[in-house]
């Protein structure tokens, strides 16, 4: 929802665009585009007058930044403010959230990662990989393989995109995050189906996260 009540969504594969009722009768009964220069948006943030989206644009898969300065109800001047390196958007950059601190906080599954620096202020440093006796089992059909730490990552940015920190690491395929009353973080990770019945499945999930966290996820083990 925006601050005026509408809804803001995204068709796959097609332009962001908002619900609202029209004749305020409460019956949502009108849809139009919004935006077209961004498609498939995977999360949708409506802060202060503007819309921060990940979606696929002009710059690839990222963060995008919309605005309407002309106030007409068409957000067409669209910002990249970081872009992801992922060609898989099932296990790329997903949901994105505002943060009581005032920065946005984005997660990604494990086939994406941002493709920028991290800061060196980041509460998440130095994956470790791991270490095996043995050799490593990578998945026969393919899924995942050679995905090195940090796999899947919550990162987060001020609202220019000027410092991206990495909070925490070691997440298979997440989709949306969000924080409680208090603060604390907490997402949701998906199970890998073919893994019903072995002893090492990993069932769906929810997790709190403390800040550096790393959360086991690695391919092959």
């Amino acid at each position: 929802f925006n601050e005026f009540g509408h809804i803001i969504a995204s068709r796959e594969g097609g332009p962001l665009v908002m619900v609202h009722d029209s004749k305020k009768d409460g019956v949502l009964d009108s849809i139009r585009v919004c935006c077209d220069k961004v498609k498939s948006a995977q999360g949708i943030l409506c802060l202060n007058g503007e819309i921060f989206v990940i979606a696929d644009g002009s710059e690839g898969t990222g963060l995008y930044r919309l605005s309407d300065p002309d106030r007409d109800g068409v957000y067409e001047v669209v910002r990249c403010l970081l872009t992801y390196n992922t060609t898989h958007n099932e296990h790329g950059p997903h949901g994105l959230v505002l943060g009581p601190n005032g920065m946005i906080y984005i997660i990604a599954g494990n086939h994406s990662a941002p493709a920028v620096s991290y800061a060196d202020s980041s509460p998440y440093q130095n994956p470790y990989e791991g270490d095996l006796v043995t050799p490593r089992y990578e998945d026969p059909g393919g899924h995942a393989r050679d995905v090195k730490a940090p796999a899947g990552t919550i990162i987060r940015t001020d609202i220019e995109g000027s410092v991206v920190e990495i909070v925490a690491g070691g997440i298979r395929n997440a989709y949306d995050l969000a924080f409680n009353a208090e603060g604390e973080l907490f997402f949701h990770d998906s199970d890998m189906e073919s893994d019903l019945g072995t002893p090492w499945y990993r069932p769906t999930q929810i997790f709190h996260v403390p800040t550096g966290a790393d959360f086991g996820w690695r391919s092959g083990w």
